[in-house]
């Protein structure tokens, strides 16, 4: 679970390094009522977090086309199963065996203009790949 990344504050947030709504409500730049159920929501904001969930239907990421077969199986060839950052090997004798415990990982990411092509792959360990999305 994530916390709002105001000290001293225990609300969960639906992704690390976000506000909750009573902290964010306490920032400076004025009140307003929520256009939709008039609860108090801070200036900036154009509905309150319901009401901006609901009308993305539920779904609070955007859909992201997932890596090709051909191009993610080139990637673990080119790094021959082993992570970039630690060395772990991959164990087995297919490719299927080969890849437990591992991940494609995006250098940079899709969010930041990166792209699913193998320059910008990299194969890590679940542990490693586990490290840089928490940093």
């Amino acid at each position: 679970m994530v916390f709002c990344k105001t000290p001293d504050c225990n609300n969960p947030v639906a992704k690390q390094g976000r506000i909750c709504d009573p902290c964010y409500l306490k920032m400076p730049g004025g009140r307003k009522p929520c256009p939709e159920c008039k609860s108090i929501i801070h200036i900036k904001q154009t509905k309150c977090a319901k009401h901006m969930l609901d009308a993305k239907g539920g779904r609070t990421r955007r859909f992201r086309p997932p890596i090709p077969k051909s191009v993610s199986r080139a990637a673990y060839q080119r790094d021959s199963y082993t992570c970039v950052l630690c060395g772990l090997v991959g164990v087995g004798e297919a490719h299927e065996e080969k890849i437990k415990g591992f991940a494609i990982d995006h250098i940079i990411s899709l969010a930041s203009g990166g792209s699913s092509e193998l320059e910008n792959l990299q194969i890590l360990c679940r542990k490693c790949n586990r490290k840089k999305w928490l940093n």
